[in-house]
């Protein structure tokens, strides 16, 4: 196999498997920006009373706590900060959300890294989400695997575990380009 075919091959396997790593294209928010916004106000104070809450209902492990207040991976084109704290009374509402990631979700497809969770209503605007975004009140997630899928694979075991799951588990199930999917718990439905 000449030199110029192994490349053509290494690059279409690129194109077919796009793992969540730093090169899948999306703009992260890292730790080391998160701690200089926890460094204002008594962010650091509220945030700790976030991570009891999720301790409390027992998913404070299912995605690092922190990872729940990235806006979104377009925050520095929308001129938007890449964290927000959702107000206190949201809080519980993440937990069923945590709860299915963790039952149903990782279990069939792997760790998952949270891009987007809780947005303000400003955020929310700018990044053209739907009026009715289920992020601004904290009860939804945008994610990747971290394990390298097919968009195909990853879309099919996904609609499998959506249409098992049925009305009753209220599942919301978003497919997006590449890897990128969202889950909430408001109500049964998919796009």
């Amino acid at each position: 196999m000449t030199v110029r075919r192994v490349l053509a091959f290494a690059l279409l396997l690129l194109a077919v498997v796009t793992p969540a790593a730093a090169g899948d294209g999306y703009t992260r928010a890292d730790h080391a920006a998160f701690e200089d916004w926890l460094a204002f106000g008594d962010r650091r104070v509220t945030y700790r009373d976030l991570t009891q809450t999720l301790v409390e209902a027992g998913v404070d492990d299912v995605v690092p706590p922190w990872h729940l207040l990235r806006q979104g991976t377009d925050y520095a084109n929308l001129g938007e900060p890449a964290f927000a704290m959702p107000p206190r009374d949201m809080w519980s509402e993440m937990v069923p959300t945590l709860q299915v990631l963790r039952d149903e979700v990782i279990p069939r497809v792997g760790p998952v890294e949270v891009l987007s969770a809780f947005r303000t209503e400003r955020y929310n605007a700018r990044a053209g989400g739907a009026s009715g975004s289920r992020h601004k009140w904290f009860e939804a997630v945008d994610v990747v695997p971290v394990q390298p899928w097919t968009r195909s694979r990853l879309h099919e075991t996904l609609l499998d575990l959506w249409s098992t799951a049925g009305p009753a588990d209220a599942m919301g199930l978003g497919l997006y380009s590449g890897v990128r999917f969202h889950v909430d718990t408001h109500r049964f439905r998919r796009w």
